[in-house]
């Protein structure tokens, strides 16, 4: 069994949540990458976050390789 914070496993409760609420466009991401940058709120929430972060003086967001989250479930 998968770790709860396992990115593959994220991706595959995501998917379980998408059929619920029956927004099945969302079941034609191929990765978690893609999956999180159509989240539209998830990205706003993100962007407002390291806005945050610099105007506190706590420096900028780390970016991790972009191929980190290239998998699929």
């Amino acid at each position: 069994m998968a770790s709860r914070l396992c990115k593959a496993a994220m991706l595959s409760r995501f998917n379980l949540v998408v059929i619920e609420v029956e927004r099945l466009e969302l079941l034609s991401t191929v990765s978690y990458r893609e999956a999180k940058m159509r989240a539209k709120h998830y990205q706003e929430a993100k962007n407002l976050l390291k806005v945050h972060l610099l105007k506190q003086g706590y420096g900028s967001w780390s970016a991790k390789p972009p191929h980190s989250d290239n998998f699929n479930a």
